[in-house]
């Protein structure tokens, strides 16, 4: 197999042993077995692999995965639910987006919340107003040790200096 790449895109292009590569960099021409020209190929075109990227692109480009993974692990754990003691022992609650809603209004006067005890035996339970805020405040209590947990792992992998040390980051 022949490789050669567009300078200009780095695109890669291959090509079989048979084919024929005439001409200088600018001007390659390429013929196939049979005699056919191939092509039209752009006059940027050199004989090679594409380079990789410079290391600190590299590193770079793996730092922005790297945050965009741990973001979104970040808001999956803000959806995957939390634990409130405001009924005087532990519940657990979701914090889907409908669900936060749902426990700021029953913050402001009480109201019923999904929320299943220790036996995970979910059901709509009443709450007073100050039960309800007590949720409201575990609930913004969770968020923020999510994100807390998020700066910190970014400071991490801002610190990093190695691809893999990037990729070791995670949730």
């Amino acid at each position: 197999m022949q490789y050669y790449y567009d300078t200009a895109t780095n695109q890669q292009y291959s090509f079989e042993d048979d084919v024929v590569v005439t001409g200088q960099p600018g001007a390659l021409v390429f013929t196939a077995a049979h005699g056919a020209v191939l092509g039209p190929y752009p006059s940027t075109m050199v004989a090679g692999m594409v380079p990789p990227p410079p290391l600190a692109a590299q590193l770079a480009t793996a730092q922005a995965v790297q945050n965009n993974i741990l973001t979104q692990a970040c808001a999956s754990a803000i959806v995957s639910g939390f634990s409130s003691s405001a009924l005087g022992s532990e519940y657990q609650y979701p914090s889907d987006v409908n669900t936060q809603s749902n426990i700021d209004r029953a913050s402001a006067s009480g109201g019923y919340l999904w929320c299943a005890p220790a036996s995970n035996a979910w059901g709509l339970v009443s709450h007073t107003q100050s039960q309800a805020a007590q949720v409201r405040t575990d609930l913004w209590s969770y968020i923020q040790t999510q994100q807390s947990k998020l700066a910190t792992l970014r400071q991490q992998i801002a610190a990093a200096t190695t691809v893999s040390a990037v990729q070791a980051v995670t949730w």
